[in-house]
């Protein structure tokens, strides 16, 4: 277990390369059926159905539509993380797992919060010890103090209240689209869109995206996903475009 969250955490880091091509994959059956755009293919054993299609491509990530439903008669735990993506060349890409993802990118959010924080706070004295100074020199021109005061009025608008930090990480991560689809470097893509694991009822299914780091050495991949034991294997061709 250690070693797979190493692995995780490695395959996040290395994510930091983007890609100079645009990525598109084509499941190579002719088996499937049509969704907004999508091509879907499913499997099923009689426990499980899955279902998959290629959604998007970043230039660091390549991102996929998972559905697993529970056929058979008992709940069992379907965890994503476990996914896999092999290329004929390049290396085994794991599927990103949303739990190590999201602590990341919380670690890190918290990080620049406190530089800023500690940057805002020393320049807000820096102001103050130069009124203090200005005082005691004995400076009277009022366009003087009125300047400061603005300075140290805007330095505080930043400087956050109780919530106010937590608030401005989140407005800061907001896809810039206005609305559409995040990218999996935003945090809301983890929270919302990526399918994490979960318990499924019998008669229940469950959905959402798995994202991996790019793999454009490959010419066909195969998503490979775990369900009770059982491996579900879909093969894609992928074409790269240059940019």
């Amino acid at each position: 277990m250690r070693c797979l969250f190493i692995f995780t955490v490695l395959s996040v880091l290395f994510t930091a390369c983007a890609s100079p091509y645009v990525a598109r994959l084509e499941p190579e059956t002719e088996n499937f059926s049509y969704r907004n755009g999508e091509k879907l293919v499913a499997q099923t054993d009689g426990q499980a159905k899955v279902t998959l299609s290629y959604f998007d491509s970043s230039p660091k990530y390549v991102v996929f539509h998972l559905e697993v439903e529970n056929v058979s008669n008992v709940p069992f735990d379907f965890d994503p993380a476990s996914c896999l993506l092999v290329g004929d060349a390049g290396p085994v890409r794991q599927a990103i797992d949303p739990e190590v993802q999201l602590l990341s990118m919380d670690i890190e959010s918290a990080r620049k919060g406190q530089t800023i924080n500690s940057f805002d706070l020393a320049s807000l004295a820096a102001t103050v010890a130069e009124t203090v100074l200005a005082a005691a020199q004995g400076v009277t021109d009022p366009n003087f103090y009125a300047s400061v005061g603005i300075s140290a009025g805007i330095q505080l608008s930043f400087l956050p209240d109780d919530n106010g930090e937590e608030e401005a990480i989140a407005r800061g991560q907001i896809d810039p689209l206005g609305g559409a689809a995040p990218a999996p470097d935003n945090r809301y893509f983890w929270l919302d869109d990526a399918l994490r694991i979960t318990t499924i009822e019998p008669g229940r299914r469950v959905f959402g995206k798995v994202a991996f780091p790019r793999n454009d050495e490959a010419e066909n991949l195969i998503f490979k996903v775990m369900v009770q034991e059982q491996e579900f294997s879909f093969s894609f061709n992928q074409k790269l475009f240059q940019r």
